[in-house]
C-alpha cells in the first residue's frame, strides 16, 4: 500500500483534505470532458472523412457529367448531316465546295457562340491538315466572340498527335487530352481537347476537335462542397505533378503541366503512392490533413453511366484535402471552455474545502500550541476545545495528560533539590583534585610537553604542531634541544635549570618568521616530582606576538591621545592670547590719528596675527579626528602633485626624486587632500632623513590584483606604514630628530 505520508512528508492535513476533496469532485467531471472532447474529435474526424468522400464522388459525378455533355456535342456534330457528308464536299471543286465548306464553318461558330464553353473547334482532313477552325477572338470565355479562321491561316502541317490519340476509336467515340496552345496573342491558354474521328460509312475521313476551355472543366471541380470547411481541391497527373491546386490562386486559365510542383514534394512517399495508386481511398495518419483521393474517370462505367475512354498515356486523379487544425479548431475551441471550466470548478472546490477542512484543523492547530506551550514547561495550560466530536476528547486527554506531567515536574523538582545538595558536597570533595588540573586547562591554547630528566620529549598537547611546527610523531622520544635550540626558542636552557634548582622558570624568546615579521614566544618551565625529586619537566610555549602586537599599538595610542591633549591644551592657550592681540590691533587700526606707516604696520601685524590663527586652528584640526571625503581621482596625479610640491626642498638639500608610475591604474575612491598632505610629509621626512647621503626616494604607484600600491624607498632599508587597505606608503630612515613613533603620528 502507498504511504503518502512517506511521499509527500512536507503536505500538512488541510492539504491533504483539500486535494483529496477536491480530486473526489473535479476526476470524475474531467474524466467525463476528456471522454467527451474525444468522442467529438472522433466524429469530427469521422464525419470529414465522410464528407471528404462524398465531395470525392461528387467531382468525379461533376466531372462525368461535364465530360458527357462534351461528348454529346461531338456525336451531335460527328452525325449531323454537313459532316456525314464532308467526303462529299470535299470533293466538289470550285465556287460550290467553298460555299459549302464557308456553311459549314458558319454552323461551326454558331454552336460555339451558343456553348460558350470552347476556345475553338477544328476539323482536319484525311491528310492531318486543317480544313476549317473556328475560335474566340480575344482567347478569354464570354468576351470578344468567336471567328471563322481565313484559309490562309489555316495549318498545313500534319497533326500526327490527333491521328494517334483517336487511331483506336470507332464512330461515337471520343478521346480527350488536357493540353496547354497557344492563343492568337502569343498566351498560353489551358484547355481539354476533345477528339472524335468523322466517317463517311466505313470510310474515315478526318478528325473533329473541340478545345473545351479547362476553366470551365475547374469551375466543376470546384462547385459547391458538402461540408463549411476550407478545403484544397488538386487536379493531378498520374506522374505527380498538378494539374490544378485551388489553394495557389494562380491563373485558372493555365496548367501546372509546365511547372516542377510534384505532390511527392508535399506528402510523404507512403502517402504520395497511395493518392497515386488508381484506387479511391481516404489518409487520415501520418500526416496533418486528411485527405480523400480518386481517379478523375472509373476504367469502367456502370449500366446508367456513359464509357469514357482515353488513349492519354497519364491518368488524373482528385484530391481533396482539409488541414487537421481547421478541422479540429470547434474541439479545441470546446477543450479550451472546458479548461476554464475546471479551472473553475477547481477553484471553487478548493474555496469550499478550505472553508470545510478549517472546522478540522483549527482546533487542531490550537492543540499544536497547547503542546508547544506544555513542551516548553507550562504545566498548568489547558486546552479549551468544544467541538462536540472526537477531537474535543482527544483534548480532554491531552489536559489530563498535563496535569499527570505537572504533578510528575513537582515530584522531579522535589528529587532536583536533594540531588543539588549532594552534588554540592561532592563538588567541595572534587575542588583540591580539580585546582591540580586547573594550571593545565587554563593553557590549553598552550603547547604542552613533558620532558624527562635527560631533556627527552615523552608527550606533547594538541596545539604543539601550531606554535612549532613541527607534528608530534616528529619530536617524540627526541631530545628537545634538536627543535628548539636552532630555531631560537630556547636561547637559554630552562629545563636544565629547573632540574637543578626545582623551581619553575619562564622566559621571552623573540624569532623572526621566514617572511621577516618578528614572533614572540613565551616559555616556562613547570618541575614534576615524586619522591622530593624531579623526575619530569612540564614546559608550557605560548605564541604571544598578538598580545605584544596589542601591547605596542596601546602604546602608540596613549602616545598618540598625549600628543592630541597637548595640542589642543597649547592651541588653545595660544587662541586666547591672539584673540586678545587680535583685538587690541584691530582697536589701534580704526584710530583717525595714525600715519599711514604706522597702518602699514598694524596691517602687517593683524595679518601675521591671522596666519597664526590658522595654524592654530590647524593643530585643533590636528587634535580631534578629521572626516574622511572620499572621490574619483586618479592616484598618479596625486603623486605627481605631491612631488612638484617638495621639488624645491629636495633640489635644496641635493635629493633627486624619481618616480616609476603604472599609468594604466584606474581612478580609484580617494581622500585626495588628506592622500597628498599624508605623501608630502613622507617624502619630506625622506629627504630629510638621506639629505646630503646621495640616495634618492623613488615613489611607485602600481596595480597588483585587487590592491593599489604606493611605496616610497631609498636604497636603503623600508619602514613600511598602511594609509588604508588598498595604499600604503614606505618609507626610509626617520630622521634622526623624530622616532618611527612620532614620524607615524604627523602622517596619520
Amino acid at each position: 500500500m502507498i504511504n503518502i505520508n512517506r511521499l509527500f512528508p512536507w503536505l500538512s492535513i488541510r492539504t491533504k483534505l483539500i486535494v483529496a476533496f477536491t480530486g473526489l469532485s473535479v476526476i470524475p467531471i474531467a474524466a467525463v470532458g476528456v471522454f467527451a472532447v474525444w468522442s467529438a474529435a472522433g466524429n469530427l474526424v469521422a464525419s470529414a472523412t465522410k464528407d471528404l468522400n462524398n465531395d470525392v464522388q461528387m467531382v468525379r459525378q461533376r466531372a462525368g457529367d461535364f465530360l458527357s455533355g462534351v461528348e454529346t456535342d461531338m456525336r451531335f456534330l460527328a452525325r449531323s448531316y454537313p459532316f456525314q457528308r464532308l467526303d462529299v464536299q470535299l470533293s466538289e471543286q470550285g465556287i460550290s465546295g467553298v460555299h459549302r465548306m464557308n456553311l459549314l464553318a458558319s454552323e461551326l461558330l454558331d454552336f460555339a457562340k451558343t456553348k460558350k464553353i470552347y476556345y475553338r473547334i477544328r476539323v482536319l482532313g484525311e491528310t492531318g491538315t486543317e480544313l476549317m477552325r473556328v475560335e474566340s477572338a480575344s482567347g478569354k470565355i464570354g468576351s470578344g466572340g468567336f471567328i471563322i479562321a481565313p484559309r490562309s491561316e489555316l495549318s498545313r502541317l500534319k497533326e500526327y498527335y490527333y491521328f494517334l490519340l483517336t487511331d483506336s476509336l470507332h464512330d461515337g467515340q471520343t478521346a480527350f487530352a488536357p493540353a496547354e496552345i497557344m492563343g492568337n496573342r502569343g498566351t498560353r491558354v489551358a484547355v481539354v481537347s476533345f477528339a472524335t474521328p468523322l466517317f463517311d460509312g466505313s470510310k474515315r475521313v478526318g478528325i473533329l476537335i473541340a478545345d473545351v476551355f479547362a476553366s470551365k472543366f475547374f469551375d466543376v471541380m470546384e462547385s459547391k462542397s458538402t461540408h463549411k470547411y476550407d478545403r484544397g481541391v488538386f487536379l493531378v497527373s498520374g506522374d505527380g505533378h498538378y494539374l490544378y491546386d485551388s489553394r495557389k490562386k494562380r491563373n485558372r486559365d493555365q496548367l501546372f503541366v509546365l511547372t516542377k510542383e510534384d505532390i511527392r514534394d508535399e506528402y510523404p512517399r507512403r502517402v504520395s503512392s497511395e493518392l497515386l495508386s488508381g484506387k479511391p481511398g481516404m489518409i487520415t495518419e501520418g500526416i496533418k490533413q486528411v485527405v480523400a483521393y480518386a481517379p478523375l474517370f472509373p476504367t469502367k462505367a456502370g449500366a446508367d453511366r456513359p464509357r469514357f475512354e482515353t488513349d492519354f498515356p497519364i491518368p488524373l486523379f482528385v484530391v481533396e484535402a482539409i488541414p487537421k487544425e481547421v478541422l479540429m479548431s470547434p474541439v479545441y475551441s470546446a477543450t479550451f471552455a472546458f479548461g476554464a471550466a475546471i479551472i473553475g470548478f477547481v477553484i471553487l472546490s478548493v474555496t469550499l474545502s478550505l472553508l470545510a477542512t478549517r472546522q478540522f484543523t483549527k482546533p487542531i492547530a490550537e492543540m499544536r500550541k497547547g503542546a508547544e506551550i506544555i513542551s516548553s514547561g507550562d504545566y498548568a495550560h489547558r486546552l479549551r476545545i468544544e467541538t462536540r466530536d472526537e477531537i474535543e476528547k482527544l483534548a480532554d486527554q491531552f489536559n489530563a495528560m498535563a496535569e499527570s506531567l505537572m504533578i510528575r515536574d513537582q515530584e522531579l523538582q522535589n528529587h532536583r533539590a536533594s540531588l543539588e545538595r549532594s552534588v554540592a558536597e561532592r563538588t567541595k570533595e572534587l575542588f583540591n583534585e580539580k585546582s591540580k588540573l586547573q594550571t593545565i586547562l587554563d593553557n590549553v591554547p598552550s603547547a604542552l610537553l613533558v620532558l624527562d630528566r635527560k631533556l627527552r620529549i615523552q608527550t606533547v598537547s594538541a596545539a604543539f604542531a601550531k606554535v612549532t611546527g613541527y607534528q608530534p610523531e616528529e619530536v617524540i622520544g627526541k631530545n628537545c634541544s634538536d627543535f628548539f635550540c636552532g630555531a631560537g626558542f630556547c636561547q637559554v636552557c630552562m629545563s636544565q635549570n629547573v632540574i637543578q634548582s626545582g623551581k619553575p622558570e619562564g622566559h621571552l624568546d623573540q624569532v623572526v618568521n621566514p617572511d621577516g615579521t618578528d614572533r614572540y614566544i613565551e616559555h616556562f618551565a613547570v618541575p614534576m616530582e615524586k619522591d622530593g625529586e624531579v623526575n619530569a619537566i612540564l614546559e608550557i610555549v605560548t605564541d604571544v606576538t598578538s598580545r605584544k602586537r596589542l601591547e605596542q599599538h596601546l602604546v602608540k595610542t596613549e602616545k598618540l591621545a598625549t600628543m592630541g591633549e597637548l595640542t589642543a591644551f597649547i592651541a588653545h592657550e595660544f587662541r586666547n592670547s591672539l584673540t586678545s592681540i587680535k583685538m587690541i590691533l584691530q582697536l589701534f587700526s580704526e584710530a583717525q590719528d595714525l600715519d599711514r606707516s604706522k597702518k602699514e604696520s598694524l596691517t602687517v601685524a593683524l595679518n601675521s596675527a591671522y596666519r597664526m590663527e590658522s595654524t592654530v586652528s590647524e593643530l585643533l584640526g590636528f587634535a580631534r579626528p578629521t572626516m574622511m571625503e572620499f572621490k574619483t581621482a586618479s592616484v598618479n596625479r596625486v603623486i605627481d602633485e605631491s612631488v612638484a610640491f617638495v621639488k624645491l626642498r629636495a633640489d635644496k638639500a641635493n635629493v633627486t626624486i624619481e618616480r616609476k608610475q603604472d599609468q594604466s591604474l584606474p581612478e580609484l575612491s580617494l581622500d585626495v587632500v588628506h592622500l597628498r598632505e599624508a605623501l608630502v610629509n613622507v617624502i619630506l621626512n625622506a629627504v630629510q632623513a638621506i639629505e646630503n647621503r646621495n640616495f634618492s626616494p623613488s615613489p611607485k604607484a602600481k596595480q597588483n590584483h585587487d590592491e593599489s600600491r604606493i611605496s616610497i624607498s631609498t636604497k636603503k632599508t623600508r619602514l613600511g606604514k598602511t594609509l588604508r587597505d588598498f595604499v600604503y606608503v614606505e618609507l626610509a630612515e626617520p630622521p634622526a630628530d623624530q622616532s618611527a613613533d612620532l614620524q607615524e603620528i604627523v602622517l596619520k
